[in-house]
């Protein structure tokens, strides 16, 4: 379970798998780190994603499309999208294959 505050300050945990879990803890790295100020690195969070991102990103690498996502996480698969979006160019990413990559390189 990860944490995630919405934006009234409601905290509730969100469910990914273990091994996304451990994935977090660790503090997944890109290969190729994109530059970008707006980007926090590894040592300013401990975390490059947001707990919601985590979370797409725990059911993209299970195979699920966007539209299951949104319907699992009770979301719109537009903001599905964007959370893919934002994972993938966080991670350096360009496709589904790359970020499989990233997860089990880092497993």
């Amino acid at each position: 379970m990860l944490e995630h505050t919405d934006r009234r300050g409601r905290i509730s945990l969100l469910p990914v798998s273990n091994a996304t879990q451990r994935l977090a803890a660790a503090g997944v790295v890109p290969s190729h780190p994109v530059q970008s100020p707006t980007i926090p690195t590894r040592g300013e969070t401990g975390s490059v994603l947001t707990a919601r991102e985590w979370q797409v990103f725990d059911l993209l690498i299970s195979g699920l499309s966007n539209k299951q996502m949104a319907h699992a996480l009770l979301i719109s698969p537009r903001t599905v999208e964007i959370h893919r979006a934002r994972v993938m160019q966080k991670l350096g990413a360009r496709n589904t294959a790359s970020l499989i990559r990233i997860a089990v390189g880092a497993a």
